[in-house]
C-alpha cells in the first residue's frame, strides 16, 4: 500500500462514493488528508451520501474539511456546478476522481438497445464528465503548478475497454471514449509542460481498468458466480477494489490494472488485445455468462417475431 499520508493536504473532489469501492476509498482518503486538506463527496442519492459523510467524519480528523453534495450528474451543468461547489468550499482544487456511473447503461443484446438509454448513458458517463473535467482543469493547472506535487485526475475505467466483450457495447463504448478523452488530455499536460519549460506536468492522469468485482451495485447471481468459479475466475473484493483506488490517487500511472488474482495475466491480456484483437474477442466470448432465455427473445427479435 501506498504511503496514503501524501493526500495531506490534498483539496479533493470524489464523485460515486455513496456505495461500492468509492465508499472504501473515501474512508481512506479521509483518515489521511489531514485538518489542512478537504475532501467533496458527489452522490446523486442523498441518504447514503449524508451516511458515508459522517462516516469519514468519524474515521478522519474531527477538523477535517469534509462535505457532501447529492446532485445528479446527468446534467452538464450539475457537474460544472459541483466542481464549482468544491471550490468554494476548499479554496481550491488538487485531484479529482470520477467514480459515478448509472446504474442502466444499456447491457444486454445491441438488438434490445433503446436510443434513450444510450443517450442518457453517454450523457451521464461521456459528455457531463467532459463537463467536469474542463470546468476543473484551470484549477488543477494552478494547484498542479504553485504546488510542489502534480495536480491528479483519476478514472475509474474498466478491463471491458480492452477485451471488448459482449452484452457491455454501451458501458464499454462510454469507457472507452472517457479513456480516449484522457489520455488526451494527458498528452497535452506533458505538451504544455515542455512549452512552459517545467519539470513536470502540473496535471496527471491515471486511469484505472477494473475486472468484475463483487460489489453493492454490480451484484452477480449465484448462478453467475458459480459458472465464473469454475472458468478459474476469483472476483475481487469491494474493499479491495476500493483500497486499490485509493492507493492509485496518489501513484497511478496513465493505465493502471485493477485487483484481480490474475493480475499479471490481464496484463498480458490487454496487451493481445491491442495486437490481435480476434484472439481475445474468442476469449472472451466463451466466457460470457448468457441468462436462461435470453437466445429465444433474441431471435424473435431479429426475425421480427
Amino acid at each position: 500500500m501506498a504511503n496514503l499520508l501524501q493526500y495531506a493536504p490534498r483539496k479533493i473532489l470524489f464523485t460515486g462514493c455513496a456505495t461500492g469501492i468509492g465508499s472504501v476509498a473515501v474512508k481512506q482518503i479521509a483518515r489521511n488528508i489531514g485538518p489542512s486538506g478537504g475532501l467533496t463527496l458527489v452522490d446523486y442519492n442523498a441518504s447514503k451520501l449524508e451516511e458515508i459523510k459522517k462516516e469519514c467524519h468519524n474515521i478522519g480528523d474531527k477538523n477535517n474539511n469534509i462535505t457532501g453534495l447529492a446532485v445528479d450528474l446527468t446534467s452538464s451543468e450539475n457537474a460544472r456546478l459541483a466542481v464549482r461547489t468544491a471550490v468554494e468550499r476548499m479554496g481550491g482544487l488538487d485531484m479529482i476522481f470520477i467514480n459515478h456511473m448509472g446504474t442502466n447503461t444499456g447491457q444486454g443484446f445491441v438488438t434490445f438497445l433503446q436510443d434513450d438509454v444510450v443517450a442518457k448513458s453517454f450523457q451521464l458517463n461521456v459528455t457531463s464528465n467532459i463537463a467536469l473535467v474542463t470546468e476543473a482543469l484551470p484549477h488543477l493547472y494552478r494547484s498542479g503548478t504553485m504546488g510542489t506535487n502534480p495536480s491528479r485526475i483519476v478514472y475509474t475505467s474498466s478491463f471491458s475497454t480492452f477485451l471488448r466483450p459482449p452484452f457491455v457495447s454501451v458501458y464499454g463504448a462510454c469507457k472507452s471514449a472517457m479513456g480516449f478523452f484522457l489520455t488526451s488530455l494527458n498528452q497535452e499536460m506533458e505538451l504544455t509542460r515542455k512549452a512552459a519549460k517545467h519539470d513536470r506536468p502540473a496535471v496527471e492522469v491515471s486511469i484505472i481498468h477494473f475486472g468484475s468485482m463483487t460489489t453493492e451495485q454490480y451484484g452477480h447471481s449465484e448462478k453467475e458466480l458459480a459458472y465464473l468459479s469454475t472458468k478459474g475466475q476469483k472476483l475481487a473484493t469491494q474493499e479491495e477494489g476500493g483500497l486499490y483506488l485509493a492507493e492509485m490517487g496518489i501513484h497511478g500511472r496513465l493505465n493502471e490494472i485493477g485487483p484481480h488474482p490474475l493480475t499479471r495475466l490481464l496484463r498480458f491480456v490487454r496487451y493481445l488485445g491491442l495486437v490481435a484483437p480476434g484472439i481475445t474477442a474468442e476469449l472472451t466470448s466463451k466466457q460470457a455468462v448468457v441468462r436462461d432465455g435470453h437466445y429465444d427473445q433474441l431471435f424473435d427479435r431479429l426475425n421480427n417475431k
